[in-house]
């Protein structure tokens, strides 16, 4: 279950996520190959056990807006998987809405634990590897289900919209879908 304390902080099954502060990136590519500025707001993922992440929410000048991982502090080093990997993809619907679909990080074939893919999962799969009712969680925050227009993506795994500009379901996304599994693991 997640605690909602405000726009700019928030739990997700005991790991707090704090809006931490924002920068300019001159020289950004973008996850779809794009090279231009863009605009980083950090967050800090953290917890009383010693994980330590900083999460950024990034909007380009061209290509999509993410969110992905760009360091871990002194969190475990199978933390390494998720820095600069495995990164979110924000989609926009129209000017008022926003989309992401919930690809869940499991580990490689073979058991490497440093390496993870992203694999569609269901919502029974996001709650036996999370722990957490993944869509409570994430209705609270103001996320509603979400059907893609592409009928080949809406099949690969559930997704959520929700208001755009929104950051906190985009970032309990990514807690929910990269950093419990690999916090699990």
């Amino acid at each position: 279950m997640s605690v909602s304390n405000g726009p700019s902080y928030f739990q997700v099954a005991g790991l707090g996520v704090a809006q931490s502060g924002a920068r300019t990136i001159e020289a950004f590519e973008s996850v779809d190959g794009k090279v231009g500025r863009a605009r980083l707001e950090a967050w800090r993922c953290h917890n009383d056990a010693g994980l330590d992440l900083v999460l950024a929410y990034i909007t380009p000048q061209v290509g999509s807006r993410e969110v992905r991982c760009t360091e871990r502090h002194g969190s475990p080093t199978h933390f390494d998987a998720i820095v600069n990997r495995l990164r979110l993809t924000i989609n926009s619907e129209d000017t008022s809405t926003e989309w992401v679909m919930l690809k869940l990080a499991q580990p490689k074939e073979g058991g490497v634990r440093a390496r993870f893919n992203l694999h569609g999962a269901d919502w029974s799969l996001l709650r036996t590897v999370t722990g957490l009712d993944v869509r409570g969680t994430l209705s609270e925050l103001g996320a509603r289900e979400y059907s893609p227009p592409d009928r080949e993506r809406a099949s690969v795994a559930p997704s959520v919209a929700f208001a755009a500009g929104d950051r906190r379901v985009p970032m309990a996304v990514f807690v929910c879908t990269r950093v419990l599994p690999l916090l699990r693991s």
